[in-house]
């Protein structure tokens, strides 16, 4: 139902939609983010103190809105308008990344993906 969808890293029916439930584009797609998603979340850290914040966090939103992560491209949008508490909110992104990576390891081997 819809109120089950509300802590919901991710909204699986869209991302089957957008991955046309397809086994190797799931996988594929996770690896890219699984390499690199530690290392786009340094780079928000580290763009906190100067001008580059609007960027790196529009970096991490194009990645984060491929798996139909809506909590995590809302902080994404948070970040990009360089708010005072920008820090506790690079924290929340930080906790529903691990989050999502949990969720999209178990993913693939979850019925309905098509081989």
């Amino acid at each position: 139902g819809a109120g089950s969808t509300m802590n919901e890293v991710l909204d699986e029916q869209r991302l089957r939609q957008q991955l046309k439930s397809s086994h190797k584009r799931l996988v594929r797609l996770s690896a890219v983010f699984f390499q690199y998603y530690r290392q786009q979340l340094d780079d928000i850290e580290q763009s906190l103190e100067g001008e580059g914040l609007p960027a790196t966090a529009h970096t991490y939103k194009g990645t984060v809105s491929s798996f139909a992560a809506d909590p995590l491209v809302q902080l994404c949008q948070q970040l990009e308008k360089r708010p005072e508490n920008s820090r506790e909110i690079l924290d929340q992104l930080r906790l529903l990344s691990e989050k999502l990576r949990e969720r999209l390891e178990q993913l693939p081997q979850e019925e309905g993906w098509i081989a």
